[in-house]
């Protein structure tokens, strides 16, 4: 009995250095992912958001505009990157670490075609350019790490400060983050066998949430003492622009018809005349007072428009007031991947995605995502009896709302607000695979 145990041992021992060794091995692969995006993207491509953000970087004074987090990181690590590339650096590590942390966690041979996920055309195409829906989408990525790991004190506090970063950075990841904290601590309090482990789950994330809310305002204003801006003023104003339209009279404070209708589009995108409204409080009161006078006197007018852009924000077009021979669904990538100096990566780079995306462009619609994530998480409900469940119902829900987030502020179908939802789904297949194959190896 001796030998055949001390043999089995030996084989079992082996068979984990293999393991280890072909891991190693495979590391290869997240390197010459790397390797590639810094070939792409460097230094990171910037829109006007971007520079507007690197601007606050380099003086060190910060407005609301957009979540400051970014550029008050950007700052920093420009002080230790080359070029302003701070933060594409730190896209690319946050998603190739990511990606080898679930090759290396989750138990099975074939984890590492998890790397495959880094070379998807969903993904590559956002990963170098300076956004902050890029880099909250790496922090949910993250997050979910920490369902694969022991549910220690440490981890766990690792895990908070992924949530607070994800949600300090974008404003309504605050939706997208909550189910992820739910469901994370409910399977720590199921580990521990506690009774009403559900009721103490979503008392434990309110209380996260409102804590992660509340330190990520104190953070924005008293800390960096960021200036107020109101960003709202954006949506109000598409609203009025669009009853203006029907009542052809301008409902916009201080700016007549003429520039309203010269400025508007045939969907709400930018309305250009709104960029050069004043940016006080008493202006924006001012114009929050005429949009709750605007929906109040025909609510249903006012909820047609808003379902009518989120759904042209999914990517499907509509009758007028939006064009129905015009691409729905925004890859972004005439713009995105030629901008600054081309090169030879950056060109064959955007061919690959534009050939996927011409041919499959389901795949880089909100739409699609979004009924997958949806359809995904409800499954779950009632199926209990399959591997990563909790991690699956995370990813469902978390994919959801972040579109759904968009329900009443959508303004235009760029494919970065969808990002997360992409993202969740596509991770959610590979985890559906690797606990199919769980499955069927028991």
């Amino acid at each position: 009995m001796i030998m055949p145990l001390a043999h089995a041992d030996f084989l079992r021992e082996s068979d984990m250095l293999k393991r280890g060794c072909l891991d190693n091995a495979l590391l290869l692969v997240p390197v010459l992912g790397v390797v590639w995006m810094y070939l792409v993207f460097f230094p990171g491509i910037k829109t006007p958001d971007s520079l507007h953000q690197l601007l606050q970087a380099n003086l060190n004074e910060y407005v609301d505009w957009h979540p400051p987090l970014m550029a008050w990181l950007w700052g920093k690590l420009n002080h230790i990157f080359p070029e302003t590339s701070g933060i594409m650096w730190l896209h690319i590590f946050l998603l190739w670490t990511a990606l080898i942390a679930y090759a290396r966690l989750i138990p099975d041979r074939r984890s590492a075609l998890i790397y495959l996920f880094g070379f998807m055309p969903m993904v590559v195409g956002l990963t170098g350019i300076v956004w902050k829906d890029i880099t909250t989408t790496y922090m949910l990525l993250w997050c979910l790490v920490f369902f694969l790991l022991p549910r220690t004190r440490w981890y766990v506090a690792a895990f908070l400060v992924c949530v607070w970063l994800a949600v300090a950075l974008r404003y309504n990841t605050l939706f997208s983050a909550l189910p992820i904290v739910f469901f994370y601590f409910l399977g720590l309090f199921q580990e521990h066998h506690r009774s009403r482990s559900i009721l103490f789950a979503v008392t434990t994330t309110v209380a996260v949430m409102a804590a992660v809310f509340l330190s990520a305002r104190a953070f924005t204003y008293d800390f960096i003492k960021a200036k107020e801006s109101y960003p709202q003023i954006v949506i109000l104003v598409d609203d009025l622009s669009y009853f203006s339209l029907q009542e052809q009279r301008s409902l916009v404070p201080g700016v007549d018809y003429s520039a309203v209708e010269h400025s508007a589009r045939q969907w709400t995108y930018d309305n250009f005349f709104r960029l050069k409204l004043p940016n006080t409080k008493e202006y924006y009161d001012e114009v929050k007072a005429a949009w709750e006078d605007a929906v109040l006197a025909d609510p249903a007018r006012y909820l047609k428009f808003r379902l009518s852009v989120f759904v042209r924000f999914l990517g499907i077009s509509l009758d007028p007031p939006f064009a129905t021979d015009a691409p729905s669904i925004d890859y972004g990538l005439q713009l995105y991947h030629v901008r600054d100096e081309p090169n030879a990566w950056k060109e064959s780079t955007g061919q690959y995605i534009i050939y996927v995306a011409d041919r499959l462009p389901f795949l880089f619609a909100g739409y699609f995502w979004l009924a997958f994530d949806a359809l995904l998480f409800l499954f779950l409900l009632f199926y209990r009896n399959i591997a990563y469940r909790h991690v699956l119902l995370a990813l469902g829900a978390s994919g959801t709302l972040n579109a759904m987030s968009y329900l009443l502020v959508a303004n235009s179908n760029f494919y970065r607000y969808i990002y997360w939802t992409v993202l969740a789904g596509l991770l959610a297949l590979f985890f559906i695979y690797f606990g199919w194959r769980s499955r069927t190896k028991d």
